[in-house]
């Protein structure tokens, strides 16, 4: 993100505090967008993954390639994803998950429990 700060400067500083960024890793394209439809309709009509920017799937790289959203406030970053990577990235998501669960639970007291599906959010004390 300081990175895109600095090599971005010009077009961040004239955008407003409502715009949008949209940037391509892959591609090095940077986008300032007033409206969420304008961002759609380019995603949807002249943007396609250009290669994996992951590229972290243990037999390699393969498949279709998809975007990859990643918002940090105003900022989309947007990554290609091969198929085999986004397996694998939701596969490891999926097991991190459950032991930290895990972990957690080994840390309440006897009879309580954590329930991920519940639809109240965690709260301390």
């Amino acid at each position: 993100m300081r990175n895109m700060h600095i090599r971005f400067a010009k077009h961040i500083d004239k955008a407003a505090d409502t715009d949008v960024f949209l940037y391509y890793p892959g591609t090095h394209d940077f986008y300032v967008y007033s409206r969420n439809i304008e961002r759609f309709a380019y995603m949807l009509t002249f943007a396609w993954p250009e290669g994996c920017d992951i590229k972290i799937a243990p037999g390699g790289c393969s498949g279709v390639e998809i975007f990859l959203p990643l918002q940090r406030g105003q900022f989309i970053l947007v990554f290609g994803i091969c198929e085999a990577c986004d397996v694998w990235v939701r596969g490891t998501a999926e097991t991190n998950f459950r032991a930290s669960v895990m972990e957690a639970q080994e840390q309440l007291p006897p009879g309580a429990y954590i329930d991920p599906g519940s639809p109240v959010p965690p709260r301390l004390g």
